[in-house]
């Protein structure tokens, strides 16, 4: 039997995390591929706009695309891609996800990281650092956040957060 598995799995019973202003919560996340491929193989391959800077985002049937860098984008979808021709790797487990929201978000981000965040605008996103930590996130609205990271550094990241929004609450 196959047991499946979470980077959170000894802190999962806490979530989700409800302070005063913030909540911290597991996101789940679709099947994630990472791309090497010109913005042109890419808009050819996937049919979806790439007209996008480092940072930008875009939505197409269930399916959701970041630019990473010029030629390096995050796919997100429900479903594999059958047959890609371009570059394509799995990433799905060596990634996992925490979803920050409230009104007091970008507070707690400031506190933990050099990045100011306030420049970080609705449907954005940035590779940055939280905690000393390698994250990729996006602002999906003005309070709420989708933070993702290597999964071996899961929970170390949501310790942190948990604590941060502990000290915040004080």
């Amino acid at each position: 039997m196959v047991k499946s598995w979470s980077p959170f799995e000894d802190i999962e019973s806490q979530f989700p995390i409800k302070g005063k202003s913030i909540e911290l919560s597991i996101a789940e996340v679709g099947a994630l591929y990472s791309i090497q491929a010109t913005a042109e193989v890419i808009g050819e391959e996937l049919g979806m706009p790439t007209d996008l800077g480092v940072g930008g985002t875009t939505s197409q049937d269930e399916k959701r695309l970041i630019c990473l860098g010029p030629d390096k984008w995050l796919l997100i979808a429900k479903n594999p891609i059958p047959k890609p021709s371009y570059i394509l790797v799995d990433v799905t487990q060596t990634q996992c996800w925490l979803e920050l929201d409230g009104a007091g978000a970008i507070a707690i981000l400031n506190n933990l990281t050099p990045f100011d965040f306030n420049g970080l605008h609705v449907g954005s996103v940035a590779a940055t650092e939280i905690v000393g930590l390698a994250v990729i996130i996006e602002r999906l609205t003005e309070a709420k956040f989708l933070i993702g990271t290597a999964t071996t550094n899961g929970p170390f990241l949501s310790t942190s957060l948990i604590d941060a929004i502990a000290l915040a609450e004080i």
